[in-house]
């Protein structure tokens, strides 16, 4: 709705925030990105948006500090576990829970959350876990990370967000359309097809993410792209 209140967690350089400012004009937006290099893309991007406010946060299960991994020829920056090789560079950066930060500012509690978070998914949801039974909160979407999430120890956290959210009555979507299926039914495609027909299998979903962003967002095709 057009008064809604909307977390973006992982903003990065502010692509979902854009959409999500269109699309609450009377609402507000809070995005969270612990990298300090899109922080400052994104408070360039949105300095004229009153309904915006950017958190240099990350979104985790406890209120501390956690070591943060920003490789500017990588697009999976995240958070890294004690499991993670020490050769990574890493910056400490602040986290607190989606509850600590509700509970200093009540005005700003979400109706709807994204979350694309590289594999930190887990200790996310273990953060705003009382928050899924109230009311307010009436939209998730999330882009799981199967792998990083199987390698931090948290295989099992698909089935687990699944079966909670299910029992708090939310309708699950887990990022079957926008990064989601069509990147989990690639990989299992790799058991069969060559590097090659993989590689241009992997540019060709770039245009359903086109389609998605139109009928999901409302968001007009630009004519670059079919021109």
């Amino acid at each position: 709705k057009s008064d809604w209140c909307v977390w973006d967690v992982g903003a990065n350089v502010g692509i979902y925030t854009e959409y999500f400012r269109d699309a609450v004009p009377q609402g507000s937006v809070v995005a969270f990105e612990p990298d300090q290099s899109c922080v400052g893309l994104l408070q360039d991007k949105f300095k004229k948006s009153n309904n915006v406010t950017i958190e240099k946060y990350a979104l985790s299960d406890r209120d501390n500090e956690v070591l943060f991994s920003s490789d500017e020829f990588s697009v999976t920056n995240g958070i890294l576990t004690n499991d993670d090789n020490e050769s990574l560079k890493g910056t400490k950066i602040q986290a607190v829970t989606g509850e600590t930060y509700v509970s200093s500012r009540p005005e700003r509690f979400p109706n709807a959350i994204k979350v694309d978070v590289e594999g930190h998914e887990y200790a996310v949801f273990s953060g705003i876990e009382s928050m899924l039974s109230d009311r307010r909160l009436c939209l998730i979407g999330i882009e799981v990370h199967f792998s990083q999430l199987s390698n931090n120890g948290n295989g099992h956290f698909p089935e687990e967000l699944h079966r909670k959210l299910l029992d708090h009555g939310f309708f699950v979507l887990l990022a079957i359309f926008n990064f989601g299926l069509n990147y989990l039914m690639l990989y299992w495609a790799q058991n069969h097809l060559t590097s090659a027909m993989t590689s241009i299998a992997f540019s060709m979903l770039l245009v359903m993410n086109i389609v998605n962003t139109r009928l999901f967002f409302g968001k007009p095709i630009p004519k670059r792209i079919y021109t």
